[in-house]
C-alpha cells in the first residue's frame, strides 16, 4: 500500500509522500538557491512531512473524517529527526544554526514560526524538541524506506552545512537579526513550496513546470513610450533626461536613490530602469510598492499602458478582481511579473506571523523593488523597514529602488539602508532643481489662524487664484474650514471619511475642474474651486492648484502640498505656497505628525530665512527627525510593552530583555521571540475596521448582502464592497454602535453604516442629529 501524503475523496485520488516530499524539496531549493542555499532548501523540504509517514497519520487521512482534523499531528517529526541526530552533536555554531534552521521551519509549516526564548523567559526551543512524540520512530523508518535513505539524509545534511558556512563567510558581517531574517525566508520557502505542491495536485498541474518572463513586450512599450515624450518645455526636457538616465543607469545592482523633484516624473522613469533591469538579469517579479491606496489608481493605470492588463497584478484591499479563486492564489504567492503593492502588504509579507503573510516574502527574491514616497515609511518601523532593504539585496539578490521628492539622507541610524555606491540614479543638480522650481514658500506659521480668519485668507487668495488647495492634519480642521468658507465658489472636501470610489469621483471633478481653470483667461467666482483636504492628497495624485496652504506639519509634507501647486508649470512665474498654524489642531492622537512639526519648527527658529522647499531645508529637517535616540529604546525600532517594554528589533534579534530573564542553559543558536514580534507588528498602529457606507452602488451591495445570496456570489460582493467602505477605530465603531449608526450583517460579520450617518459632502458623521 502507497504512503500517502495527500487524499481528495471525491476523486478518489492520492498523492503518495515520495512524490509530495520531492517536489517540495525541488521548490523549496529553487527558491533558497537565489540567496546560494540551494541544498538547505532541499533537505528542508524533503523531510518537512516525515510524520506523514507513520500509521497513525496513514490510517487518519485515509479516513477522511473532518472531526479527526489535528488529532494527528505531523510536522514536528522532521524537525524532531533533525533535533536528536545533528543538533544536539553539533561540532559548532555553524552546524547548530544550519540545524536549527531546518528545525524551526520544519515545525512551524503549518502554524508560524515559534519564539526560541519567550518573552516570559522560558525556553521555547528547548521545550518544542522536548514534546513526546508516539509516531516519531515508526515514522522515520517508513520515510527512509519510502523517500529517501538516511545516509542519504545524512550526506545531505552534511553539505548543507558546508553551505551554510560559505554563505555566513561571504556575507560577514551577518548579525543576529540578519540570522532571523534568513529563518524567514527559509520558512517562506518552505510555506510556499508545500502549498503550491497541494494547489497543483488538486488542479492537476504540474508544479516544476515553470516559464520565464519575457520582459521584452513590455521593455519595446516603455521604450515607444518614452520615445513619444517631447522635450518641448523645460520641464518635458526635463523629465525625458530623468527618463534617459534611468535607462542608462538599469546594468546596476544595488540599492538606489530615485531623488527627484515633484512632476520629475518619477513613475515612468522607475519603471523604464525596472523594466530593462528585470530583462537584463532575469529577474522574477517587479514590485511597485506605494504608502496609500489614496494614490492606486492612476499608478495602475500607467503601469498597465505599459505592461497590459495580463503582466500586472494588484494586492491590497482597495483592489476589487472577479475571478476570486485566481487572484487568491496569485496574491498567495505574488504570482505575477509586476506586482502593485502597498507598503503595509510589503512588511506584512517579511513580519506578520500568518503564514499566509509570511509564505509571500520568499517571491522578493531576485526582484526590483521600487519603494515609492518612501518618506511616508511609519517612522516606527524604520529599522525593521531599513534592515528589510538590506536583507532583500545582501541575500535574496534583488535591487531595490528608493523614489521620492523629499528623500531623507540622514544615515546616522543604528539600522540604516547601506545604500550602493554611487547612492543616486540621477545625481542632484542644481540645475534641475531650479528648472523645476515652479513655486514659493511664504510661511505664516509664526501666528495661529482661527477657522473663520482661514476662510477670510482662502477667500482673498481667490481673487487672483483660479483654484486654492488646503491640506490639514486632521479631519476635524478640515471639515471646521470647509463649513467656514462662504464663498460662492465650488468646494470639495477630501478626508478618509469619505469611501474610495466617493473619494475618486471627487479627484476626478477635480482634475477636469482644475485642467479647465488652468486655461482659461476670464473666470467667475462660482466657477473657482477650492478644495480642502487631509494629507491623504499629498502622494502621488496628479493634481495642479494655482495656490496651496499647508497646516504646518513636517517640511517634507508642504513640499508634497507644493508638488501639487503649478505641476506642470501652467501659470507664470513662481505660484505662493503658504505654511499657516491652524488654531487648535489637536494631534495627540497623531505622534508622527506631532513630531515632524516640532521638528519643523526646530529648523525655521534655528534658520529664521530658510527657503522651506530648499535642499538645505529638506536635509536639517531629516536631521533633525532622524536624529538618534539617547534613550535604550529608539521610537525607530517599534516599541512594544509585552508587559515589560521591549522592541521588535531587539525580539528579531539577539532578545538581550527575554535571556537576561533566563538562568537556564543552554541557549539555542537562534533566540528570536519570532511569535510574539509577529503577533505585534502592525504597520498602521491602531486596529481599524472596515464599514461599508450606502454611497452609489454601496446601498445596492448592502441590499443584495442582506439577501439570499449565494456564497460565491457574497464572496464577490464583498470584494467589491472595498471601494464603498471606511476604516474607522473601534472607538469610532462603538460610538456608532451607541448611536445606531451601524449594524452588522450577521453571516458574513459586515459592519455597515446607517444610511443617516453618511453624507455626500462629509462622509462618515458620528452624530448626524447634533453635526448636521
Amino acid at each position: 500500500m502507497d504512503i500517502i501524503a495527500r487524499y481528495i475523496s471525491d476523486k478518489d485520488k492520492t498523492q503518495t509522500i515520495l512524490n509530495h516530499s520531492e517536489n517540495a524539496a525541488v521548490l523549496c531549493s529553487k527558491t533558497m538557491k537565489k540567496a546560494g542555499l540551494g541544498i538547505l532548501g532541499y533537505l528542508t523540504g524533503l523531510i518537512h512531512d516525515m510524520g506523514k509517514a507513520s500509521p497513525e497519520f496513514q490510517e487518519y487521512i485515509r479516513k477522511n473524517d473532518s472531526s479527526a482534523r489535528g488529532t494527528v499531528h505531523h510536522a514536528q517529526t522532521g524537525a524532531l529527526y533533525i533535533y536528536r541526530n545533528f543538533y544536539t552533536s553539533a561540532a559548532d555554531v555553524i552546524e547548530q544554526y544550519t540545524a536549527q534552521l531546518i528545525i524551526d521551519a520544519v515545525y512551524s509549516h503549518h502554524t508560524g514560526l515559534f519564539d526560541c526564548i519567550t518573552v516570559d523567559a522560558e525556553n521555547g526551543f528547548l521545550n518544542k524538541m522536548n514534546t513526546t512524540d508516539n509516531f516519531y520512530q515508526k515514522a522515520a523508518e517508513i520515510f527512509f524506506e519510502t523517500v529517501i535513505s538516511e545516509n542519504k539524509i545524512k550526506e545531505l545534511y552534511k553539505k548543507a552545512v558546508a553551505e551554510v558556512r560559505d554563505f555566513i563567510a561571504k556575507m560577514k558581517p551577518f548579525n543576529a537579526f540578519s540570522c532571523g531574517m534568513l529563518q524567514k525566508l527559509l520558512f517562506s520557502a518552505l510555506v510556499d513550496s508545500d502549498r503550491y505542491d497541494a494547489y497543483c495536485f488538486e488542479a492537476d498541474i504540474d508544479p516544476l513546470l515553470a516559464e520565464p518572463i519575457d520582459w521584452s513586450e513590455a521593455v519595446n512599450k516603455m521604450e515607444a513610450k518614452a520615445a513619444s515624450f517631447s522635450p518641448n518645455t523645460t520641464l518635458n526636457k526635463i523629465r525625458c533626461e530623468v527618463s534617459q538616465k534611468c535607462c542608462d543607469f538599469s546594468d546596476n545592482k544595488g540599492i538606489y536613490r530615485l531623488n527627484v523633484p515633484t512632476g520629475g516624473g518619477k513613475t515612468l522613469s522607475s519603471l523604464r530602469f525596472a523594466l530593462h533591469h528585470a530583462q537584463k538579469h532575469n529577474c522574477g517579479h517587479i514590485y511597485y510598492v506605494i504608502p496609500y491606496t489614496t494614490i492606486l489608481d492612476q499608478t495602475a493605470d500607467a503601469i498597465r499602458e505599459i505592461c497590459g492588463d495580463d503582466m500586472v497584478l494588484e494586492h491590497h484591499s482597495a483592489f476589487i478582481n472577479d475571478d476570486d479563486e485566481k487572484y487568491s492564489l496569485y496574491t498567495q504567492r505574488w504570482n505575477a511579473p509586476v506586482i502593485l503593492t502597498t507598503v503595509v502588504q510589503l512588511l506584512n509579507s517579511i513580519y506578520k506571523r500568518k503564514p499566509g503573510c509570511q509564505r509571500r516574502m520568499n517571491a522578493l527574491c531576485n526582484s526590483v523593488i521600487i519603494i515609492d514616497e518612501v518618506q511616508a515609511v511609519p517612522i516606527k518601523t524604520l529599522s525593521l523597514f531599513n534592515e528589510a532593504i538590506n536583507f532583500l539585496h545582501k541575500v535574496c539578490g534583488s535591487t531595490i529602488i528608493l523614489c521620492t521628492a523629499t528623500m531623507p539622507q540622514s544615515n546616522e541610524s543604528e539600522h540604516p539602508i547601506k545604500l550602493s555606491v554611487p547612492p543616486d540614479i540621477v545625481p542632484y543638480s542644481s540645475e534641475t532643481d531650479g528648472a523645476l522650481k515652479r513655486v514659493k514658500a511664504i510661511n505664516l506659521s509664526d501666528k495661529s489662524m482661527n477657522y473663520e480668519k482661514i476662510a477670510e485668507f482662502v477667500n482673498e487668495r481667490l481673487i487672483r487664484n483660479p483654484s486654492v488647495l488646503l491640506v490639514f492634519n486632521t479631519t476635524k480642521t478640515a471639515r471646521a474650514v470647509y463649513d467656514s468658507i462662504n464663498s460662492d465658489c465650488r468646494k470639495i472636501l477630501l478626508t478618509t471619511k469619505l469611501c474610495r470610489a466617493h473619494r475618486d469621483k471627487l479627484i476626478k471633478e477635480i482634475k477636469e475642474r482644475t485642467q479647465k481653470l488652468n486655461n482659461k483667461a476670464n473666470i467667475d467666482s462660482a466657477e473657482k474651486l477650492v478644495v480642502i483636504s487631509t494629507q491623504l492628497i499629498e502622494a502621488g495624485v496628479d493634481l495642479s492648484f494655482s495656490c496651496a496652504v499647508r497646516a504646518l506639519a513636517g517640511i517634507d509634507s508642504l513640499i508634497q502640498t507644493a508638488g501639487r501647486c503649478n505641476r506642470e508649470g501652467e501659470f507664470n512665474g513662481l505660484r505662493e505656497v503658504y505654511l499657516i498654524r491652524a488654531e487648535g489642531e489637536n494631534l495627540s492622537s497623531l505622534p508622527e505628525i506631532a513630531k515632524a512639526k516640532e521638528c519643523t519648527e526646530a529648523v525655521m527658529s534655528r534658520r529664521k530665512n530658510i527657503d522651506l522647499l530648499s535642499r538645505e531645508a529638506i536635509e536639517a529637517y531629516y536631521n533633525e527627525y532622524l536624529k538618534v535616540p539617547t534613550s535604550n529604546l529608539s521610537e525607530f525600532d517599534y516599541v512594544v510593552k509585552l508587559p515589560k517594554e521591549d522592541s521588535l528589533v531587539c525580539l528579531l534579534s539577539k532578545n538581550e530583555f527575554s535571556i537576561e530573564s533566563h538562568t537556564a542553559r543552554p541557549l539555542p543558536f537562534l533566540k528570536q521571540a519570532f511569535a510574539a514580534a509577529g503577533d505585534n507588528f502592525s504597520v498602521i498602529g491602531s486596529e481599524t475596521y472596515s464599514v461599508l457606507v450606502p454611497y452609489e452602488d454601496g446601498a445596492e451591495i448592502i441590499n443584495n448582502l442582506n439577501g439570499r445570496s449565494e456564497i460565491s456570489q457574497k464572496t464577490k460582493l464583498l470584494r467589491k464592497s472595498y471601494a464603498y467602505s471606511v476604516s474607522l477605530y473601534e472607538n469610532e465603531i462603538r460610538q456608532l454602535k451607541d448611536s445606531g449608526g451601524i449594524f452588522i450583517i450577521e453571516d458574513t460579520g459586515t459592519f455597515v453604516l446607517n444610511r443617516r450617518f453618511y453624507d455626500e459632502n462629509y462622509g462618515v458623521y458620528m452624530n448626524p442629529d447634533l453635526e448636521f
